[in-house]
């Protein structure tokens, strides 16, 4: 099984979690934009490694995937 080489892992809330705050903000879609291609980068996983963890654990809010009506 795949997870067994888990180890230790983190989370990265925020991103495509916690969408609708986000959204809810006065901002424009230049800034949402922004939010999207910075929050996570290369160098914030490359630092995570270095801190011994193995995963990341990136939660996704459903209503992102799917209608509620």
């Amino acid at each position: 099984m795949v997870y067994e080489y888990f180890r230790r892992g983190i989370n990265l809330g925020g991103w495509l979690s916690q969408y609708e705050f986000i959204a809810r903000q006065p901002l424009t879609d230049e800034h949402l934009s922004q939010h999207f291609e910075t929050f996570i980068q290369e160098k914030d996983l490359r630092q995570i490694a270095s801190w011994g963890f193995d995963h990341v654990r990136l939660p996704i809010s459903g209503y992102l995937l799917y209608d509620v009506e």
